[in-house]
């Protein structure tokens, strides 16, 4: 097909006008990161360490919030008002197949972290899952194969050495222990209530009640 010359010059002229009433968000420049550096982030697992083990994954990331969700629907709902553009789920499956989603906060209980971890690496998703990582060696081997199988990233939500070794005290500390001019350590005591035993462990006596209508009971089971 043949242009003019008047033609060609028309067109141009119009491409060009129309770059320049682009948002400057769109095309980034100072302080405005573009869309195309910009992460997609989600939080499974919206409960109490929720808000605080999403909070650290995206800390130095330019990022939004695409995604919340918790079996326990109103929980999901509570942190999706941080971005109003942001999907309430309860089902983590349907997390994983939002395309605008590319890292994913694991806040749940240990019981579902290796399951959910391995599901986002077959998802092409990067994670920072809370600890305890999984619940026995096995699991934990699971998770580390299938994150080297799909090449994805894998951080484990070990939050107080991370803020120790920003610290000066922190640094100095290690290089003591380092060193080896510390004796040996004969062992490790506990003080009653230590380590959050009695919370980990479960509560003891509580009685049977019908599950709220906000959560998805057999979901978390």
């Amino acid at each position: 097909m043949k242009t003019t010359r008047r033609k060609f010059l028309k067109t141009t002229a119009a491409t060009a006008a129309t770059f320049q009433i682009v948002p400057r968000h769109v095309i980034g420049g100072p302080n405005n990161t573009p869309p195309s550096e910009t992460y997609g982030a989600a939080l499974i697992g919206c409960g109490g360490r929720g808000p605080g083990t999403y909070g650290g994954m995206v800390r130095d990331l330019p990022s939004r919030l695409v995604a919340a969700c918790d079996v326990q629907r109103n929980r999901a709902e509570g942190f999706a008002r941080k971005d109003p553009n942001a999907k309430v789920y309860t089902d983590f499956r349907r997390v994983l197949e939002n395309p605008d989603v590319d890292l994913v906060a694991i806040a749940t209980p240990p019981h579902w972290h290796a399951l959910i971890s391995i599901a986002c690496a077959e998802a092409g998703k990067d994670v920072l899952c809370e600890k305890p990582m999984t619940r026995f060696i096995r699991e934990g081997r699971a998770v580390v194969e299938a994150f080297d199988r799909y090449k994805r990233v894998f951080q484990i939500g070990t939050f107080g050495r991370f803020g120790v070794s920003r610290g000066t005290n922190g640094r100095l500390v290690h290089k003591i222990m380092r060193s080896g001019i510390l004796s040996p350590n004969p062992g490790v005591h506990i003080k009653k209530g230590g380590l959050k035993i009695h919370q980990w462990s479960g509560k003891p006596g509580l009685q049977p009640r019908t599950p709220p209508d906000t959560l998805d009971w057999d979901l978390y089971c």
